[in-house]
């Protein structure tokens, strides 16, 4: 672009070009090593990358000595790999839990908010399925950042939404999403391990769902067996599987387990991947 530090003093696939093109890679490890190293903070990347700009306009170097910049930083990013490794380079316990099993890292908590998910199962096909009225009360478990709890909270105005989730964070960011909705007066927040025993009494709810979170559950007959103590006689429970979960249960297990915690079947909907089973308290 004209007028930009590439444009007018590198130019277009000359030795100073490249070098900028593969330092912008090195300094990429240079860059998540002082974020991380930082505690995380973006305050330090941001005075690095300032540094890096602030010298760059201060020493105008030629095209050979930049080359050799390029190489004397690519080898410090070299020795930040070999002496750091894995723990200052990689989101650590995120990263391995955003591609493994067991509950989803809240630094990728974007991912589940993306409108793409749509194409899977929208926030309103699923609320559609849950049997809501204006006063039901509605128990989520592992809502993640919300993302299908707006639309829930939306339906029941006269009703209740209560949310847990094992993790702070993610009960906070769909704290703020409800917000932004104005729908937190209707939901309540509680942290605590869905798979222990549910803190509420029994037959408090008339509806309880779960998207992506029964394979989660260290004990799943257990943790359906809390459900149908906290859902009252004909409530609902909805459980819902989504491809791409590494904690993915076959809705024949799905059934398996809801049969043998007391639940009797009602509703399917969806594909073997991508279902949504429905289940009755009998009483």
């Amino acid at each position: 672009m004209p007028g930009t530090y590439q444009h007018d003093r590198l130019g277009l696939a000359t030795p100073g070009f490249w070098a900028f093109v593969l330092g912008t890679v090195v300094t990429s490890v240079l860059f998540t090593w002082v974020y991380n190293r930082a505690n995380r903070s973006t305050l330090a990347a941001v005075l690095f990358h300032f540094s890096i700009n602030f010298s760059g306009e201060l020493f105008a170097l030629p095209e050979p000595t930049q080359v050799f910049r390029t190489v004397l930083v690519a080898l410090w990013a070299a020795a930040v790999v070999v002496v750091e490794g894995p723990r200052t380079l990689r989101g650590g316990a995120s990263w391995a839990r955003f591609l493994g099993r067991g509950a989803f890292a809240p630094d990728f908590a974007f991912v589940l908010l993306s409108p793409l998910r749509r194409l899977v199962l929208s926030p309103s096909r699923l609320a559609d399925r849950l049997h809501l009225r204006e006063d039901s009360r509605v128990l989520e478990l592992g809502p993640g950042p919300g993302y299908f709890s707006v639309e829930v909270a939306r339906r029941i105005p006269r009703g209740r939404l209560e949310l847990l989730d094992l993790q702070p964070r993610m009960l906070e960011l769909a704290r703020r999403r409800l917000e932004r909705a104005g729908l937190e007066s209707r939901a309540g927040f509680t942290v605590a391990d869905a798979g222990g025993v549910l803190p509420w009494d029994d037959g408090a709810f008339d509806v309880v769902f779960l998207v992506a979170v029964l394979g989660e559950l260290p004990d799943p007959l257990h943790g359906l067996r809390e459900v149908r103590r906290v859902l009252r006689p004909g409530g609902w429970l909805s459980v819902t599987e989504q491809p791409g979960d590494p904690d993915f249960v076959p809705a024949e297990r799905v059934r398996e387990l809801a049969a043998a915690a007391g639940f009797e079947p009602r509703e399917s909907y969806g594909s073997a991947r991508n279902f949504t089973l429905n289940f009755v308290r009998p009483g």
